[in-house]
């Protein structure tokens, strides 16, 4: 290399030569399968020092991965470092690591830490896992999202499931849009619904040949807005006590995220069969 006049130092070499292996990976499956999606989990501190108090393993230098240039650049969907470490550890603090990574997405990707959910074998590992969630709502707001290394711990620990399903996952969610991969909507369908009964029975149907990945359903329940999330396969939802639905929704979302247009129906409105 350096008989070629080559000028980098061997340690620049080799972050050169990962770096062009993560921004191939990223070209070569985007031009075979455009909507799927890519991401990276490095080790959650890029250089000690970054952000200040910040101590730890020098990935940069002992790995040669410039992990924050893959994310200033955009070379992923999604990116995960690993943040296995609790709230009060300031040397590997997760909200400052979290805030720094945050301010290093230009590219604005979705970033989805990664916390170690082997801390929820014991009741005050389970409160540092609900509290980084909480935190990671707070610093990310609508882009929020997170990786649990491993799923199994938490398989294998009903209580905590338990807690996670009734209170912090208690609501469905869609994966946030990828508008880099696809910002073009969905078809709005179409919708009917009908009351028989007191109950009321919402059916909808795509307008076009696109793809869809998902529905959602609003319905204006008692004067409060609810939602259901259904997969593509779905087409017809049944709400018991129909006659205190005044309005509904429907809408379309394709496999990057991108949702349809929304257009409420009056109930009243709706076809109605005895």
């Amino acid at each position: 290399y350096l008989a070629d006049g080559g000028q980098l130092t061997v340690s620049d070499w080799r972050r050169k030569a990962v770096d062009d292996f993560v921004k191939k990976i990223y070209d070569k499956v985007k031009a075979v399968k455009p909507h799927v999606k890519v991401g990276i989990s490095p080790f959650g501190i890029w250089r000690p020092g970054h952000p200040e108090m910040i101590e730890g393993f020098d990935q940069y230098e002992k790995l040669y991965a410039d992990a924050k240039l893959w994310l200033n650049e955009g070379w992923l969907d999604y990116f995960t470092p690993q943040l296995y470490w609790n709230v009060s550890k300031i040397p590997q603090s997760y909200p400052l690591l979290l805030s720094w990574w945050n301010k290093e997405n230009n590219a604005g990707r979705h970033l989805w830490p990664g916390m170690s959910s082997n801390k929820a074998s014991e009741v005050p590992g389970q409160t540092e896992v609900i509290n980084q969630i909480m935190i990671t709502r707070a610093i990310l707001d609508s882009q929020t999202g997170h990786v649990f290394w491993n799923v199994k711990t938490i398989a294998d620990n009903p209580d905590f499931s338990k807690i996670l399903v009734d209170h912090v996952y208690n609501n469905q969610a869609l994966v946030p849009a990828s508008p880099w991969l696809d910002n073009s909507p969905p078809s709005a369908p179409n919708v009917e619904a009908r009351l028989t009964d007191n109950k009321l029975v919402i059916e909808w149907k795509t307008t076009s040949s696109e793809a869809v990945f998902k529905w959602v359903l609003y319905y204006k329940f008692e004067g409060k807005w609810q939602y259901r999330i259904f997969p593509s396969g779905v087409n017809s939802y049944q709400v018991e006590s129909g006659e205190q639905v005044s309005e509904i929704a429907i809408l379309a979302v394709d496999r990057t995220g991108v949702q349809s247009e929304r257009i409420n129906l009056l109930v009243k409105s709706a076809p109605v069969q005895d």
